[in-house]
């Protein structure tokens, strides 16, 4: 788990291990406090997000979809099976 601070020029805190049984109150915690979160199988290079996010100045970060490149389901579409797919004209 990375936290990522108010001030995006501080290093994110990263927490290495967190109980399985502990996993799911604290995700429920996260919510109620309407903290977002997200979660994903990748590791990221938190130092060069934070270096980009502050070069590229937080208007700019925001207007390019803020931490939307997170969201891992939204950039992973599920696949259909092809009896599915919307008919186009032509197909059969």
């Amino acid at each position: 788990m990375v936290i990522v601070l108010k001030d995006f020029k501080e290093k994110p805190l990263h927490v290495n291990a967190i109980n399985t049984e502990h996993l799911d109150p604290l995700k429920t915690w996260l919510d109620s406090c309407n903290i977002k979160f997200y979660e994903g199988p990748a590791n990221l290079n938190w130092g060069q997000i934070m270096k980009n996010i502050n070069e590229t100045g937080l208007e700019g970060f925001y207007d390019d979809g803020g931490w939307k490149f997170l969201n891992m389901q939204a950039r992973r579409p599920v696949p259909r099976p092809p009896s599915q797919l919307p008919r186009t004209e032509g197909r059969r």
